[in-house]
């Protein structure tokens, strides 16, 4: 038997689609930006105590 699923999509309508959809979603991020709360400034590497390359030269797992 056939099926009757030839569902075609014209151009002019997928168009529409996506652009009503990309209007929605640069809405609904739009609506999740973070406040303009103020954040503490990040520590910088030395502060961390960043790890350095040894002394050998050699690279992960020991040489």
């Amino acid at each position: 038997m056939k099926s009757n699923n030839n569902k075609e999509v014209s151009r002019r309508n997928f168009l529409k689609t996506l652009g009503v959809g990309s209007v929605a979603t640069a809405a609904a991020m739009y609506g999740c930006k973070p406040d303009n709360t103020s954040h503490p400034p990040l520590p910088s590497l030395d502060e961390l105590g960043a790890a350095t390359s040894p002394p050998s030269g050699g690279g992960v797992g020991g040489g």
